[in-house]
């Protein structure tokens, strides 16, 4: 069979291994259904020839990251086939970001129209994680001998920093690849060297609670918290827009940073109490 054979069997293969992935909503925050994706995706792996092993961050290690979270275990998914070096990684994750609002179809049902897949995750990145399963099976059912291993890693809450993901595998030692490809959805024509940092923090206001008739004997949080989070959007987006990074995006926009104010908001107890206390991220 030629490689291109191996490889259209391989794609219609991969487009069924995406469309189970899909329907596994491994939403973060707080990190929903992470140990059905990875026994879900370790079968799949084996499946095309890979030994697998699945590791779960110490809880500890969760906590001191993402004290919110710590009650949603976290798992590592390693991939190898062959021995040696080089190690050649493919690198992963599988948490999405919530699906919000405005779908014409159901996120977390794969769709397939157009030639494209829609559904959440379908990009970002589980279609990458299988793009990386698809070319790896390709490679060793077509180069039976070679010196070296392939690894895969499918790792989780790359959406929320990654230290519990791709940080704590490379801190506990799981993995000492020579080369890695991150198949994140850059582009098909698109290699680049890095990402995109991030800093996250909630400014919290501390008011005093009232009923909800009697106003004037409470401090109302939520409309300082008004007034401070104007000031960011206000002062502290010109000081990050007189930064801007040497390196060469896509998007010339990239290359300056940016703020968003009010991802998550916190605070209030009812309609009828005056908020004593109101946070945004």
């Amino acid at each position: 069979m030629s490689y291109e054979e191996v490889l259209s069997r391989n794609f219609e293969w991969g487009l069924d291994a995406l469309k189970k992935f899909i329907e596994i909503p491994t939403v973060n925050p707080p990190g929903e259904k992470y140990r059905e994706f990875v026994d879900t995706a370790s079968t799949i792996l084996r499946e095309a020839g890979f030994e697998t092993k699945i590791y779960e961050v110490p809880r500890e290690v969760v906590e001191k990251h993402y004290p919110d979270y710590k009650d949603y275990p976290r798992y590592i998914l390693l991939a190898q086939y062959g021995e040696g070096r080089p190690v050649v990684h493919f690198n992963g994750h599988y948490d999405v970001v919530p699906p919000g609002t405005g779908w014409k179809t159901e996120p977390f049902k794969a769709v397939v129209e157009g030639g494209k897949v829609y559904g959440r995750g379908a990009v970002d990145m589980k279609g990458g994680i299988v793009a990386a399963i698809v070319a790896a099976k390709t490679f060793i059912e077509t180069h039976r001998s070679f010196s070296g291993t392939v690894e895969i890693a499918l790792v989780p809450d790359e959406e929320i920093g990654g230290e519990t993901g791709t940080g704590y595998l490379l801190s506990a030692g799981l993995s000492r690849p020579d080369y890695v490809i991150i198949p994140e959805p850059s582009g098909s024509e698109n290699i680049w060297i890095g990402h995109r940092g991030a800093f996250w923090f909630y400014v919290e206001v501390y008011g005093k609670q009232a009923h909800g008739s009697t106003p004037w004997l409470g401090v109302n949080a939520f409309e300082y918290m008004v007034k401070v989070a104007q000031r960011f959007m206000d002062d502290y987006r010109k000081v990050l827009e007189r930064k801007k990074s040497s390196y060469t995006y896509d998007d010339p926009r990239g290359a300056v940073p940016t703020i968003t104010v009010g991802g998550e908001v916190r605070g209030g107890a009812k309609i009828n109490i005056v908020p004593g206390y109101m946070a945004f991220s």
